[in-house]
């Protein structure tokens, strides 16, 4: 998805500057248009990684 400059109540939000992610950090990111990840908030430390979130139940077109 693409890099937005304001979120979904209109607030300003500024994308991550980038770089490479330092050792033992994970850069997250989701496809999902309202998605608040790495890109504005930058790699987070893989100790908080607290497991792998999997769809349940989705809804096709």
């Amino acid at each position: 998805s693409d890099v937005r400059s304001i979120d979904a109540v209109g607030r300003t939000l500024v994308p991550h500057s980038g770089g490479v992610v330092p050792a033992n950090n994970l850069f997250l990111h989701s496809s999902y248009a309202g998605s608040y990840d790495s890109r504005y908030f930058g790699p987070i430390p893989a100790s908080g990684l607290l497991g792998l979130a999997w769809p349940v139940l989705t809804f096709g077109q």
